[in-house]
């Protein structure tokens, strides 16, 4: 099977879209002669998915997505464009990936994580009472965000089944429609959680 290569630009910068759309985006690859995998690759942007106060960004040269913290409201849900294997209800082994096919990666950036915002010039070790503070006292959060994945899949269109906690677990369902949804809960709004784009993967 040809590789199929998908592309879905950004113009609305984080606006809701109203109407979901179903996209086909497939590599077939054989894994041995028993099995095979279908490989679907959204980027996280309004280009068919759902932004509820998050928006794409670039971090590191990678696509991200972030709570955009629209009037003080620190949580956000990001949901894909709807994935349709266009082969009828099967039974998958499902699982959510990041670029090196571990779990997406979620980084936790803004104040007080950082050397200069705990110890700016010309603040001196005693300032932030090294002497009588650990490491971690100094620069660890007292609450951090909160990112979970949830994977809606049916026989029909728009799937209404789903699965929790796929930012850490797979699953095996028999389905034919595919959605991720993210959802991200800031604790302040100077704290951001950043999740990298990920990979829906099947195995069969």
């Amino acid at each position: 099977m040809a590789e199929q290569t998908l592309t879905i630009t950004d113009t609305n910068h984080g606006n809701i879209t109203d109407i979901p759309t179903v996209v086909i985006a497939a590599y077939l690859a054989i894994i041995s002669t028993d099995h095979t995998q279908d490989v679907f690759y959204p980027e996280l942007t309004t280009g068919g998915g759902l932004h509820y106060n998050t928006e794409h960004i670039i971090y590191n040269a990678q696509n991200y997505l972030k709570c955009r913290h629209l009037h003080g409201d620190l949580s956000g849900v990001y949901k894909s464009p709807i994935f349709d294997t266009g082969v009828g209800a099967d039974r998958y082994l499902a699982y959510i990936v990041g670029q090196d096919t571990a779990e997406p990666d979620i980084v936790v950036v803004g104040t007080g994580t950082t050397w200069d915002s705990q110890v700016p010039v010309p603040a001196t070790w005693e300032s932030v009472g090294v002497s009588t503070n650990t490491w971690t006292n100094i620069f660890e959060l007292d609450q951090g965000p909160s990112v979970t994945m949830r994977l809606y899949y049916g026989e029909t269109s728009p799937p209404t089944s789903y699965v929790d906690k796929m930012e850490v677990l797979s699953a095996i369902v028999t389905a034919r429609y595919f959605q991720v949804q993210i959802t991200i809960n800031d604790p302040v709004g100077e704290v951001y959680a950043y999740v990298e784009e990920f990979y829906l993967r099947f195995c069969q």
